[in-house]
């Protein structure tokens, strides 16, 4: 009687495979090329979220790295009856910016200038910069799915529609999400005022 020859593992199309099932794959059976799909997929959302959510260009790079790893590990603890793949990783990206911002936060020294003096240069630098911490920090603050739906339709340039079906959402709640993310901005950036 001869040995029988190895089953081959049956070959999986991941690209058209929906991101639930990609990531019970890597959850169940630690898939290798169901992640490679995953992180084809995200990657450069996730590194465009971090950079438009004011980290540095190199920082956004390693973070990157670091949370699809974090996936990798944690995949088994994604529950699909809470949250849409999508709306689960930048939950964790979201998490993960506040952390490095906070990491990386500059305290800048308030200098008392006479009115009547002409603005130096570097002092309108410091204004942007103040600007950009305040986006920074406001951005930071979003709730979850707000961020979420914020992010693809700002920062990853998606229709509302398409936002709508890969967040398994109707678009009439991602417009109100986008919608109510704008506004808490322009509250948060005019000093809380409506």
């Amino acid at each position: 009687m001869g040995l029988a020859a190895p089953l081959e593992p049956a070959y999986v199309d991941w690209a058209s495979v929906p991101d639930g099932d990609v990531v019970r794959a890597i959850a169940e059976d630690r898939d290798r090329e169901a992640f490679a799909e995953l992180f084809s997929r995200y990657a450069s959302r996730v590194r465009t979220f971090l950079v438009a959510g004011g980290l540095a260009p190199t920082l956004a790079d390693d973070l990157t790295q670091e949370i699809l790893l974090e996936i990798w590990r944690r995949a088994e603890r994604y529950d699909p009856t809470r949250a849409s793949v999508t709306t689960w990783i930048f939950t964790i990206c979201r998490s993960r910016r506040i952390d490095a911002l906070r990491r990386e936060r500059v305290h800048l020294v308030e200098v008392e200038v006479d009115p009547g003096d002409p603005v130096p240069s570097h002092e309108l630098g410091l204004d942007r910069e103040r600007s950009a911490t305040a986006l920074r920090v406001a951005l930071a603050d979003l709730p979850p799915e707000q961020a979420a739906v914020l992010d693809g339709a700002y920062f990853a340039g998606k229709s509302m529609s398409q936002i709508a079906e890969e967040q398994r959402l109707p678009v009439g709640t991602v417009k109100s999400r986008v919608r109510l993310a704008v506004e808490r901005l322009r509250v948060a950036l005019s000093g809380g005022a409506p």
